[in-house]
Formats: structure tokens, sequence, C-alpha cells
């Protein structure tokens, strides 16, 4: 008899793609039930194990692997998006700093940070975000006058190495790419626009950006290709992409695709799959 994937399943694939995250992958808090509590259609859950298994593959590879200390001392900020925060002033009411206890400013360095930090075997960095990347959208944002852009990649890959400091309610955060660098900081409070205190750019581009990841249980060809159009536009043009889909539909813009099985869950068969597509991804970054 077939089995219909849940969410549950997943998290306990993740397990064996990243034991040492055990304390990250069994946090239960608001922010976790957004992956784990919601049901396998809003696709967070898909998203996180395709995560995982890009770590997972890429110690296989020869990578060496690092997560940033905040995570295992707040694991409820490794499932944020990598957006700084923000009010949403249209709404009264909404705010960053409301329903649960962790701080603002923890939120706002967590934003900042990489879920994870790959060093190549020819020791080359690349930093994973999920769900944005702040450092684009802060550099965005400088020349447009403070609007946000919302296309935000699942997630993405960069060659790149960044350094962020916590002191007295400000962040100081020095990003580094081919040579050039973006460096700046931004006062942790919450409002509608980003809160720039300081800003430098010495030429880096979105040409940084080496690898986008997007993550569906059933987006069709053609949203998934005017998507990742759009992410291109915005990131970098030359950026490998993939597709991780539950839906078994062929896009003719992503470099790599793959189908998974939603409605037959066969654990060997899910990792495996899964497993092979990630692997010919990261193989173009070594």
């Amino acid at each position: 008899m077939s089995k219909m994937i849940t969410t549950e399943d997943l998290r306990e694939l993740s397990i064996t793609f990243c034991p040492e995250l055990e304390y990250i992958i069994y946090n239960n808090s608001l922010e976790s039930i957004s992956t784990w509590g919601k049901g396998l259609q809003t696709g967070k859950s898909i998203e996180f194990i395709t995560l995982l298994s890009i770590l997972h593959n890429a110690k296989r590879l020869g990578f060496s692997i690092e997560i940033p200390q905040i995570f295992f001392e707040e694991p409820a900020l490794f499932y944020q998006r990598n957006v700084i925060p923000y009010h949403h002033g249209a709404q009264a009411g909404h705010s960053n700093s409301i329903r649960d206890n962790i701080p603002l400013n923890l939120k706002f360095l967590a934003s900042l940070t990489p879920k994870a930090i790959l060093k190549s075997p020819d020791n080359r960095t690349f930093l994973v975000f999920r769900e944005g990347h702040p450092i684009h959208l802060v550099d965005y944002a400088t020349k447009n006058r403070g609007q946000f852009y919302f296309e935000r990649p699942d997630i993405v890959l960069c060659e790149a190495q960044i350094i962020n400091t916590l002191a007295q309610g400000v962040i100081n955060f020095h990003y580094i790419s081919c040579g050039k660098e973006i460096s700046g900081s931004l006062k942790t409070i919450n409002q509608p626009t980003i809160p720039l205190i300081t800003y430098n750019n010495t030429g880096v581009t979105t040409e940084f950006t080496a690898g986008i990841v997007e993550c569906s249980v059933g987006k069709n060809s053609s949203n998934a290709d005017t998507q990742l159009l759009s992410y291109k536009k915005i990131f970098n043009s030359n950026a490998t992409s993939i597709l991780v889909n539950g839906k078994k539909d062929i896009t003719n813009h992503y470099d790599i695709q793959i189908t998974l099985d939603l409605n037959n869950f066969r654990p060997e068969s899910f990792t495996s799959i899964l497993n092979s597509g990630v692997l010919t991804f990261l193989k173009n970054f070594i």
C-alpha cells in the first residue's frame, strides 16, 4: 500500500543526513512549528531536508562544514529566514518582537548569519542562506531608496565570507567576495525600513551568487521557470540552479530537476533520488 509522506517522515530522515544537528532538528518552538507542524503543503519541510541534503553531500565531496554557534545556542533561529527583521507598519500589532522570547538583537544577528559555511577541498568558501540573501537586500535597498524585493530563493549558495558582530544594539557586518567588500552597521530596532547606520560597498556585485535552489511540493514548470528568471535578474544569471519538486513536470530553465514521489513514500528511494540530484548540483562548485 502506498503511503503519503508526512513532515514527521522528513524530520526523521533529516536526522540520518545530519545527526550532529539533532538538537536543532528536534527543536520545538514557534519557528520550528512552521516547518514541522503546518503540513507538507507549505513546502518548508522539503526546503529543510534539501538544505540538510546539501550539507550531507558536501561532506561526501570533501567539503568541511561549519554551523554557526548561534544556532546551537538558539536553535529556533535556524528556522528563521535570512531576511532582516522589520515591522509591517500597515498591520497593527505585527511586530518581530512579539509572540516569542527571542530578543530582537539575536533575530537581527541570525538574519545576517548563514545557516552553514562550506569550505571546498580547494579552499573556496560558500555561504548557505535560506529564503533570502540579507547582504544583497541591504545593498539593493541602498540603491532603491529603502525598497524591498520579494523574490527569495529557498536556498542560496554564494562564494563569500562574512563576519558579524553584535554590540550594544548594533550589528556590524563585513562581507567579502572576490576581493571586494560590503561593510556596515544596523541598529537592532523594529521599523518598516532597514535600520542602516553605516554602509560601504567597494564593488561587490551579484556575481557572488553561485547556486539557486527552489523547492516545492507541486509547482508546475511554467511557474517554476518564471520564478527562476526573476531570481536570476536579482542575483546572478549564471548561477547554477536546481528545482526540487513533488510534481513531475519538466522544466527547461533549471540546470537540474529532482522529482520526489510524495504519494508513495519509501525512505531509501526518497533519500537516493534527493541525494543524487543534490550531489550533481554540488559538483559544480569543486
